[in-house]
């Protein structure tokens, strides 16, 4: 059976109709299909989106733990290499005071043995000193004791004869008084004082004729 308006079989509409409506129903299909393309889409870029941020922050809380550690660790060494630095020092500067008390030990026996010695050489030089004190005043005793005898006949010839002997103590008592005065000097410089006044000799009385 055929319609006026067209050529096409009433059969074939149905057909038509039939396929128009599997159109439609795959139309919605496709349609359903891609919303959840897209909400499936939408939710893995989430999901995606989410470990990325979960990871990022491990990784920084591990990167801060690792420093925090690394840091930990050269606090550590540092303490461990000042300790050892200290005690290194504190040995050295104990061996340095022992070493230095040893020296000051050492000076303080020396300049003892010093001051030792340096008595021992003043008493030398004041025993030295009174003995030539002592012979000065023995020889001026002499000249006093010629000068002062009365002369006798016998006596003039035996002092013209002795002149020189006396000429001879007079220049030997000279001599020892610079030798006093030499050795006064040398006990001055040694004790680092300033020498005493010097007792002017006592002069020889005119020898008789």
């Amino acid at each position: 059976m055929q319609t006026v308006a067209c050529q096409t079989d009433t059969k074939e509409l149905v057909e038509l109709r039939v396929l128009q409506e599997s159109l439609s129903a795959v139309r919605d299909q496709l349609t359903t299909v891609s919303a959840e393309l897209g909400h499936t889409e939408r939710r893995l870029r989430s999901e995606v989106r989410e470990e990325y941020d979960d990871r990022m922050r491990t990784f920084e809380r591990r990167t801060k733990e690792k420093v925090k550690y690394m840091k930990q660790k050269q606090e550590q060494s540092v303490t461990t290499m000042r300790k050892a630095l200290n005690a290194q020092l504190g040995i050295v500067k104990l061996q340095q005071e022992a070493e230095l008390r040893q020296e000051a030990d050492r000076h303080a026996e020396q300049v003892a043995a010093e001051a030792v010695s340096l008595r021992a050489q003043l008493e030398q030089q004041e025993l030295r000193i009174a003995a030539h004190v002592r012979e000065n005043a023995e020889l001026r005793e002499q000249m006093e004791r010629r000068g002062t005898a009365a002369p006798t006949p016998a006596k003039r010839g035996f002092d013209d004869g002795s002149e020189a002997k006396v000429a001879q103590l007079e220049a030997q008592l000279a001599s020892r008084d610079a030798t006093i005065k030499a050795l006064r000097e040398q006990l001055s410089k040694l004790m680092g004082t300033t020498p005493p006044a010097e007792t002017p000799p006592t002069p020889s009385k005119a020898k008789g004729k």
